[in-house]
């Protein structure tokens, strides 16, 4: 490490990049490089302005630049024809002073919301995958629950049918107006969907999981055998 700067060390030793920590070696390179820099004369290749920068290095009480401190070797091997000081002479009693991480970057509500949503997503898929040999899967609905559903639509249309063809007959008894049929018919055919929807209702409303009369009274039975 004879020279030359690390990233972000910017020229003149403005920016955030890398720094080095004073020490009695440092300062009296950036003193000599000063000096040299403001007598000026033959030998010197610096560029414009180094000797401000030099200057303000020295009036801080911070950190040197890398890049400053490179360039002040640079100006002093140039006028002394190559004699030194190095780079690497001057960070053996001096720490080197990292920059801080850059801040983070604003992401929009947009961004946060899906990337929220995929982190639910992903834990309720681990949670789904850890509970798998603890939570059964729903089983599925059997073929007798559709069988059921088919029986009874059918059983609603066919006592419907049978009651309007009673109240569609019966009424040709006692009336030979085909308004006054049709109208019984229609009448038998509500009545019919009205007992249908009420056997529906209190069969919902059956209390499950209660034994029947006949089980209730067999249980002592088989208990005192």
């Amino acid at each position: 490490m004879v020279g030359g700067a690390p990233p972000a060390a910017g020229a003149g030793g403005a920016g955030g990049g890398v720094r080095v920590g004073r020490s009695p070696a440092v300062e009296e390179a950036l003193r000599a490089a000063a000096a040299a820099a403001a007598g000026g004369g033959a030998g010197g290749g610096g560029r414009a302005g180094l000797q401000g920068d030099l200057e303000r290095a020295l009036a801080g009480s911070g950190g040197v630049p890398w890049a400053l401190l490179d360039e002040a070797c640079t100006e002093l091997r140039a006028r002394r024809g190559g004699g030194g000081p190095y780079l690497h002479e001057l960070l053996r009693g001096a720490p080197l002073e990292l920059p801080g991480p850059p801040p983070p970057r604003s992401r929009s509500a947009a961004l946060e919301a899906t990337l929220r949503s995929l982190r639910e997503r992903e834990d309720n898929a681990r949670y789904a995958e850890m509970v798998r040999d603890v939570v059964p899967p729903p089983p599925a609905e059997p073929l007798s629950v559709y069988a059921e559903q088919v029986g009874f639509g059918l059983n609603v249309i066919l006592m419907m049918f049978t009651l309007f063809m009673v109240g569609y007959f019966g009424a040709q008894g006692f009336s030979a107006s085909p308004a006054v049929q049709l109208g019984a018919g229609l009448c038998g055919a509500s009545g019919a969907l009205l007992l249908e929807t009420a056997l529906l209702i209190l069969r919902f409303n059956r209390p499950k999981g209660r034994a029947p009369p006949a089980a209730r009274t067999a249980a002592p039975k088989r208990k005192a055998e």
